[in-house]
């Protein structure tokens, strides 16, 4: 109750009412939707349900058995995927250290280095992206918030799903088959036993150097955007006081800058290289006037 209070004050009026619904429906109306858990995927059955249905959202956590940070953050997200599936996002979660469903590989292949790690897949078949999930706060009410939305000025990053045949399984079986084959004739069951083991893993569109330093900086200033504004939520006179520095700051760069430009000759702030023209052209004009009452009152004394 505490986790969605907290998320609806945080939001607009619009998105109050739709979380209040959600929180009314999980925790009243249906009961049963509160205690849902998180689906168990594998590699496959992942790809399998993003490819039954394109165009949905799939929050994922990525974790790990022996993890204890993954441990005390199960019940936030069984609590996520109680909201969300209300809301048509599919929640579920993946073993990482599973080795015999390739859950290791899948994980190594979408960059995790630790755990637990959430991300949030959009998109349909022809535009697919991934947003991670920021910061330390794993609350119910944080990952609902970023899944219904606060992903929108995240930076995202581009995917697709490479499905690759199994070697491994095709050999003895195979050839036997084949053999039974030209001697019963039976193309089915040769065909059959053939059929080689699919396996599944993502791979991410790479990046540039800028484009991943843009994107540190772009999470840098939305985690200190979100402190600022729970600092001051939380404790008016510090907001007051980072408000103070903040207008300051800004203030003494725009006296800066533009002291810095009328140095160099550039254009200052708003200003375009003709407006430059033009206030040098008065500049002179301005000086030729004064310079010119100036030699009139020397001559009159």
């Amino acid at each position: 109750d505490r986790a969605f209070l907290l998320l609806a004050c945080s939001m607009s009026r619009e998105r109050k009412l739709s979380v209040l619904l959600v929180a009314f429906l999980v925790l009243v109306t249906l009961p049963s939707a509160a205690t849902a858990k998180a689906t168990k995927w594998t590699p496959d059955t992942f790809h399998d349900s993003l490819q039954q249905k394109p165009g949905t959202a799939h929050l994922l956590k990525l974790y790990a058995p022996w993890c204890g940070h993954c441990k005390k953050m199960a019940p936030a997200f069984d609590e996520t995927a109680a909201v969300l599936t209300l809301k048509g996002i599919q929640v579920g979660k993946v073993d990482c250290a599973d080795k015999t469903n390739g859950g290791k590989q899948f994980c190594a292949g979408l960059g995790v280095t630790g755990f637990p790690s959430v991300k949030l897949f959009l998109g349909d078949e022809k535009n697919k992206s991934i947003v991670d999930f920021p910061g330390k706060d794993r609350s119910t009410a944080a990952m609902v918030a970023f899944a219904l939305g606060g992903h929108e000025r995240r930076p995202r990053r581009g995917y697709e799903v490479v499905v690759v045949e199994d070697e491994k399984d095709v050999g003895v079986e195979d050839e036997a088959a084949e053999e039974k084959a030209d001697e019963t004739g039976e193309e089915d069951a040769a065909r059959n036993a053939g059929t080689k083991k699919k396996k599944v893993s993502i791979k991410l569109t790479p990046k540039t150097g800028f484009e991943k330093v843009k994107d540190v900086a772009a999470d840098i200033v939305l985690d200190v955007v979100a402190e600022v504004f729970t600092i001051a939520k939380e404790t008016p006179a510090g907001g007051l006081a980072i408000f103070a520095a903040a207008f300051f700051t800004a203030l003494f760069g725009i006296v800066i800058t533009d002291s810095v430009s009328e140095r160099l000759g550039v254009p200052r702030r708003g200003e375009t290289w003709e407006d430059v023209s033009l206030r040098r052209d008065w500049e002179v004009a301005r000086e030729t006037v004064l310079g010119k009452k100036k030699a009139n009152g020397k001559k009159t004394e």
